[in-house]
């Protein structure tokens, strides 16, 4: 299955859990559920939530499943891979709950999978020689896929939270600096509007000689 310009290639459920933190720029943590949509074996969509706690009613997942429905037909997709991420109590009814409700909407299913720990467990298959019932070894590391999406520049970082310290506000000695950059830039701008446009002319056309000097 090819990735979006053929970066990377996915030959196994083992190569598909260990896309997915690339797909998502993060690895996803225990009680995640992600949505990969594919069109003609190309994924062109994923998406991650959090799983409700364990003894939720099916409603609350039936309704999660609602949500991404949307989502997903904005693109025109031909099935889904599903997966889930923690212990099998937890995940495995999640998961074919989740399933059943795509599957209700007319958007066909293809895989259920659970991940848990290092080792993956596909729902959907009962034949010991490909699904052995202690799950299949991957490692996310070391496998071409994680090779493969290393050079082609793609990241994951550890965790979700690591996404969102990225676009968190600066603080302390940084914000003080920026914020009194911002003021003098202000001030600076006001000296030189008050010159007309022929001072802002002249002061940007200074700035490009300081820049190339």
């Amino acid at each position: 299955m090819p990735f979006p310009d053929n970066k990377l290639t996915v030959r196994s459920p083992a190569d598909l859990v260990t896309a997915v933190p690339y797909l998502l720029g993060f690895r996803p943590s225990d009680g995640s559920i992600v949505v990969i949509a594919s069109r003609d074996r190309q994924i062109v969509f994923a998406a991650r939530s959090d799983l409700p706690t364990p003894g939720t009613p099916a409603s609350q997942l039936v309704d999660l499943a609602a949500n991404l429905v949307p989502v997903v037909r904005q693109q025109p997709i031909t099935d889904l891979m599903i997966v889930g991420y923690g212990d099998t109590d937890h995940v495995d009814p999640a998961l074919r709950t989740v399933g059943q409700a795509f599957t209700a909407s007319g958007i066909p299913v293809r895989e259920l999978l659970r991940v848990a720990g290092t080792r993956v467990f596909n729902l959907d298959c009962d034949n010991p020689a490909c699904c052995p019932p202690q799950g299949i070894p991957f490692d996310p590391t070391a496998s071409l896929v994680a090779v493969q999406a290393t050079a082609a520049g793609l990241v994951a970082l550890p965790d979700r939270a690591a996404v969102a310290a990225r676009f968190a506000p600066v603080d302390g000695a940084a914000r003080d600096g920026m914020r009194d950059a911002t003021r003098a830039a202000v001030t600076r701008l006001k000296t030189v509007s008050a010159a007309g446009s022929t001072g802002v002319d002249e002061a940007g056309a200074q700035a490009v000689r300081d820049a190339l000097r």
